[in-house]
Parts: C-alpha cells; sequence; structure tokens
C-alpha cells in the first residue's frame, strides 16, 4: 500500500492539470506526487508536528502539576488547534504540494 492507504483504491479528487485535455472522465489514471520532497512534508505537515504538539502540551502540563485528565484534554486542544490553523494555511500548503496524473 502507498503512504496515504489508497493505492489500488477508488477516491475521488480534483487535481489540476495543463493537459487537461488527455483526460475525461471516468478514465482511471494514476496520481502521484511531483518528487518525493513533497511526500515527505506532507507526512511531516500531517503527522509529525501534530504528534510533538500533542507530546509538548501533555509533558508541559504535567510539569505544570496538572492533573492526567486535564493534561489529556489539553494536550488534545493543542493538537485540534493546530489542525485549525492547517486548514487557514492549505492554500500555501497546495502551492507547495504539486500532483501529477498520468493514464492508467
Amino acid at each position: 500500500k502507498g503512504l496515504c492507504g489508497e493505492q489500488g483504491g477508488e477516491r475521488r479528487m480534483r487535481v489540476v492539470t495543463p493537459n487537461a485535455r488527455e483526460f475525461s472522465a471516468g478514465d482511471r489514471v494514476i496520481v502521484s506526487l511531483e518528487c518525493t520532497k513533497m511526500g515527505f512534508s506532507a507526512i511531516i505537515w500531517a503527522y509529525l508536528f501534530p504528534l510533538c504538539i500533542l507530546l509538548v502540551a501533555l509533558f508541559s502540563a504535567h510539569a505544570l502539576g496538572v492533573d492526567d485528565g486535564v493534561a489529556a484534554l489539553s494536550a488534545i486542544v493543542a493538537t485540534a488547534l493546530y489542525y485549525v490553523l492547517l486548514y487557514f494555511i492549505r492554500r500555501y500548503i497546495d502551492r507547495k504540494i504539486k500532483f501529477t496524473i498520468i493514464k492508467e
């Protein structure tokens, strides 16, 4: 399987391409990242940063002497806020991560 778990599966997504005339609705295509660096960047944004935020918030709350339940809740809230921020900067990320399309 691929990193996103979609290899071989069907999924609909919109990808802008300058070669749009080569494709028509219903064509089976392979969508991939233009370079490996972009894939690693996506992994960092989606998994590594939120994990670091979760752990830093959790251990910081523990260091401040907060109850375990409150510390866990604060870590979850901090991670949720990260994803809200990520939603607001999605246009910036869209410009950095480019896809290519080839016919299957």
